[in-house]
């Protein structure tokens, strides 16, 4: 009887395609007709089934050789092992994800009938894994995978395999809005950027400026202060799981109306010190300039010069248009302020008006008339006729000169000559009434424009100018014995005639 002998039956497979069979041997009895019955190793031999083992394991074959014409049956057994298949797990090795991705799983794939195993061996932080190998995204980072399966019945335990998954930081999504504003020169009135991100948030926010339409190149951390249009650049920083983006917004720094010193109103009338010749001679307010200083002022007159403002591009309007006035004075020097009846010949008033600017005189309130006075260029020299000074009563007068820019006043004071009278005195009667005789020429007249309102006869025929004053009675009394006198003169001459 053949000794039993071990022998390898093969390795495990689901569908037993690797199986071997057991091979007879026997000189006595011969192979035909053997049967075979199996048994775990070590097994009762109660237990031997004419079931061919499948499963992985050590087994004992029993062959039973039938008897023959010489000989008795015969049964040999041999040990055998179905040898465990190797198991296998296959998929990809990396994944490139980005944060805010939705969980996705690792789609591994094996060989055996084991359970695979996943266990986050790095990064943790990154991904959280489910035990059917979803992962969900927690940051972004870099995080391993560890995938395992272990031995089974008909399986060995599978080689690990690590899986590297990578997670990219997300785009961030933000936005920038900013007001326009209207130029301050102080720069009060700026609005500021408004910058909104869930992903990024809005610290450290970085904002840059540029001209509307500039090349990017140009962008400045300088915020404008002038009036334009502009565009806003807002830089969010990057966070954890986001990246940094830039995004922008035009606006508008609209140009004021005009600046808050403009010379408006009653500020737009200046008065020129009396020394200035020249438009650039006079003060202006701060930033403000003439555009044509060397334009000559007028004494006594008004001129309108146009100022601007040094800053343009900031205000809508930035010319003014000023009125000048430059007062005109008397020279005291050139004028003279005492007229002496029957001694003088006339009066000069000399002033610094131009006079082109000269508008007329007056004396005591009422306008002369041009008969009464003649004018000179120098600036203006004024000479009072000795027609009109005579008509004057004695006394001191207010004299007014008037200009474009404003009157000028002086006085002048009407004297009678020394040892003379106010009145010149009454001639005595003669014996030829043709020497004395009476008039009836109506009272002599003076340039309209004064305050005269009566002129009376003298008996020599002079005229005499009544203003405002009441008349001496001694004047009247001289008149009415003059003319008594002359009557009584008359009748006597006729009666020695007859």
């Amino acid at each position: 009887v053949p000794a039993p002998v071990p022998f390898q039956c093969g390795v495990y497979s689901p569908d037993n395609s690797t199986r071997k069979l057991p091979v007879p041997a026997s000189e006595t009895n011969g192979t035909e007709h053997v049967r075979y019955q199996y048994k775990p190793q070590g097994a009762d031999d109660a237990e031997y089934s004419g079931q061919e083992p499948t499963d992985a394991g050590g087994y004992t074959v029993q062959a039973i050789f039938p008897e023959t014409e010489n000989y008795g049956d015969v049964r040999a057994t041999a040990d055998f092992t179905i040898a465990k298949a190797e198991a296998e797990i296959n998929g990809l090795k990396s994944h490139a994800k980005t944060y805010g991705d939705e969980p996705f799983g690792l789609n591994m794939t094996k060989t055996g009938d084991g359970s695979l195993s996943y266990k986050v061996i790095s990064g943790e932080e990154a991904i959280e894994v489910g035990s059917n190998g979803l992962i969900t995204i927690k940051k972004a980072g870099t995080a391993k995978v560890e995938v395992s399966m272990g031995a089974t019945a008909n399986y060995q335990a599978a080689k690990s395999v690590e899986v590297t998954i990578g997670i990219s930081k997300a785009q961030g999504e933000g936005s920038v809005t900013i007001e326009s504003w209207v130029y301050s020169p102080d720069n009060s009135t700026r609005k500021l950027p408004v910058p909104a991100s869930e992903t990024n948030g809005t610290e450290h926010v970085r904002y840059q400026y540029k001209l509307q339409g500039a090349d990017d190149a140009e962008y400045s951390v300088q915020e404008p202060t002038d009036a334009g249009d502009y565009t806003v650049q807002a830089t969010f920083p990057e966070t954890e799981n986001y990246l940094g983006l830039a995004v922008t917004k035009d606006f508008v720094i609209f140009k004021k109306k005009y600046p808050d010193n403009m010379p408006t109103g009653s500020s737009a009338k200046l008065d020129a010190p009396k020394t200035a010749s020249q438009v650039k001679e006079i003060p202006l307010p701060e930033g403000w300039m003439w555009k044509d200083g060397e334009a000559q002022l007028s004494a006594g007159g008004v001129l309108t010069a146009e100022a601007v403002y040094k800053d343009t591009k900031n205000y809508e309007l930035w010319q003014a248009q000023l009125q000048i006035r430059q007062e005109a004075e008397i020279v005291a020097s050139a004028t003279d302020n005492t007229y002496t009846i029957g001694k003088d010949h006339q009066a000069v008033i000399t002033c610094t008006g131009a006079l082109a600017e000269f508008k007329g005189v007056s004396v005591d309130g009422v306008k002369a008339e041009a008969s009464g006075y003649t004018l000179k260029e120098g600036s203006t020299i004024l000479t009072f006729s000795k027609d009109y000074l005579d008509a004057l009563p004695v006394g001191t007068h207010k004299v007014v000169l008037s200009y474009t820019a404003g009157d000028v006043e002086t006085s002048l004071t009407v004297k009678k000559k020394e040892g003379g009278n106010e009145n010149p005195p009454v001639a005595p009667p003669t014996d030829d009434p043709t020497e004395n005789p009476p008039t009836n020429n109506p009272p002599a007249s003076v340039p309209s424009g004064n305050n005269v309102q009566n002129t009376a006869i003298s008996a020599s025929g002079a005229a005499r100018v009544k203003t405002g004053d009441d008349s001496s009675l001694w004047t009247y009394a001289s008149l009415l014995f003059s003319a008594m006198g002359m009557m009584a003169m008359m009748v006597w001459k006729k009666k020695n005639k007859s």
